[in-house]
Parts: C-alpha cells; sequence; structure tokens
C-alpha cells in the first residue's frame, strides 16, 4: 500500500507494515487512514494525519533487519515515515517498547 499524510509525506510499503501512530502505538497501513503517525520532513520529526491508503498491487517487499529497531522510510528524500522492523501478529510486545 502506499501512504499519503495531509503534508504529502508518502510511503509505500507492505500491508503488515507496523507504523507508530500518535493514540493507538503501532498499526497495521491499511488501517491508518484518519490516524496521526509519526513522521520525519527535513529532520523535524512531528505526526501528521493519514489522509490517503492507495492499494498499489502486489510488489517485492524487500525486508530490513534492523533487529527490534523503528527506523524512517519513504518514498520521497527527506520525508519519511517511521516504521517498525517486525509485523505486528509476531510474538511483539510494543506497548513495552
Amino acid at each position: 500500500v502506499k501512504i499519503v499524510t495531509a503534508s504529502g509525506i508518502r510511503l509505500s510499503c507492505s500491508t503488515t507494515a507496523p507504523i507508530l501512530t500518535k493514540n493507538k502505538g503501532y498499526v497495521e497501513a491499511p488501517k491508518l487512514f484518519g490516524e496521526q503517525i509519526a513522521v520525519m520532513r527535513n529532520d523535524i520529526a512531528f505526526y501528521d494525519e493519514v489522509v490517503g491508503i492507495e492499494d498499489i498491487g502486489y510488489k517485492h517487499v524487500r525486508v530490513i533487519d534492523t533487529g527490534d529497531n523503528s527506523f524512517w522510510a519513504g518514498d520521497i528524500q527527506n520525508a519519511y515515515v517511521l516504521h517498525h522492523n517486525a509485523r505486528i501478529n509476531d510474538a511483539l510486545d510494543y506497548d513495552k517498547k
């Protein structure tokens, strides 16, 4: 899916991608519409509302192993979404992080 925020930050990711929200912790990408998510533009982090979620079909997804950590990713240089390394249905307790 492609996530689009009110300020135009975009991220193409898998449907199981855990994205940090302001009020619900980590939420799978397709369930983010209307949520405030953690983003960064030009090295300034803030929360931004998800205004669009687009089905981009089946694509190869590169697995990035950062251990049990989050990382910044996005479709535009200097405009990123905070993305977690694991799937939500994995045996991780996100509330303890």
